[in-house]
């Protein structure tokens, strides 16, 4: 799967952001791209695992969908 990152200088700060636009609050920053590429990819992962506190009602089953 690929995910659309986009990847920018702030000059303000000095430093980079990361955001993921078809992943609404996936933004992280850093203060440098390599900083900033590895943790948006961590942040997508954590984003996109699923939440092991749902409850999976009875009578139902769980799959998985390759995207």
């Amino acid at each position: 799967m690929q995910i659309r990152v986009v990847v920018k200088f702030d000059e303000k700060t000095g430093s980079y952001d990361a955001v993921c636009p078809e992943l609404p609050g996936c933004i992280c920053y850093a203060d440098s791209e390599e900083a900033v590429c590895k943790k948006i990819k961590e942040a997508v992962e954590i984003y996109l695992s699923p939440d092991k506190r749902y409850p999976i009602p009875k009578k139902s089953h769980v799959i998985s969908i390759d995207i």
